[in-house]
């Protein structure tokens, strides 16, 4: 992949984020547990922290497909333009030829 293909993810991957794992677990937890009791916490703990991970691994699989579709269309949109491309089979080789910039956007 050249340099600026590279650079260009980076820019697009920083334009369109996935928050940290950090923050999507604390969204996870604050939704989850803001109307338990303590008594509840307590008495259901590691049932609680398993299915945590699970809807937060779940919020994050939501999060990076809403950012990567938002990347890709962002970043073949503007390819498919400067080289106006006017059918569909031309369209499906330039994201053929650009698969190394779609591995590192997905790494």
């Amino acid at each position: 992949m050249k340099k600026s293909e590279y650079e260009i993810v980076n820019v697009l991957k920083k334009k369109y984020p996935i928050p940290p794992p950090k923050e999507i677990a604390e969204i996870i937890v604050n939704r989850r547990i803001k109307s338990l009791s303590s008594e509840e916490i307590k008495n259901n703990f590691d049932r609680l922290v398993d299915e945590l991970q699970v809807e937060a691994y779940a919020e994050y699989l939501n999060l990076e497909k809403q950012s990567g579709r938002k990347v890709v269309k962002s970043y073949f949109g503007k390819i498919i333009k400067e080289k106006k491309i006017k059918s569909h089979h031309e369209a499906i080789d330039v994201v053929a030829h650009h698969f190394e910039s779609l591995d590192k956007l997905f790494l």
